[in-house]
């Protein structure tokens, strides 16, 4: 799967709109800074910070925690569900395509899950 196809994923995960003008943020799910539109050109799940962080948030209101460790990071069930749904090595220079292949494979276990 290309970097592109995965944006497209989480942006639908996140409820965003592909519309004739981009893509929609109908929720404003994300709380970007400085931001006066919620309609976007360009995914940047990849490469941004708060788009991230905006993935995680959502992730986490569903009942799931995510941490990092000092070697990955994981995706746990709140209760009694405490399964490991993603563990990567990370050095600390590239903490952020660790959380995001996390969001990623998490995004890829729920939808599969979910419709199981």
């Amino acid at each position: 799967m290309t970097t592109l196809n995965e944006n497209k994923m989480i942006a639908e995960f996140m409820g965003f709109q592909h519309t004739p003008i981009g893509w929609f943020d109908a929720d404003e799910l994300l709380k970007l800074p400085n931001t006066t539109d919620n309609t976007f050109d360009e995914l940047r799940f990849d490469t941004d910070w708060d788009w991230l962080m905006g993935v995680v948030d959502k992730i986490e209101s569903l009942g799931f925690v995510f941490k990092t460790y000092g070697k990955g990071t994981t995706f746990l069930k709140k209760g009694t569900f405490n399964k490991p749904i993603w563990n990567d090595e990370f050095t600390g220079k590239d903490r952020k395509k660790a959380v995001y292949n996390a969001c990623v494979e998490f995004i890829k276990w729920y939808t599969h899950t979910k419709n199981n």
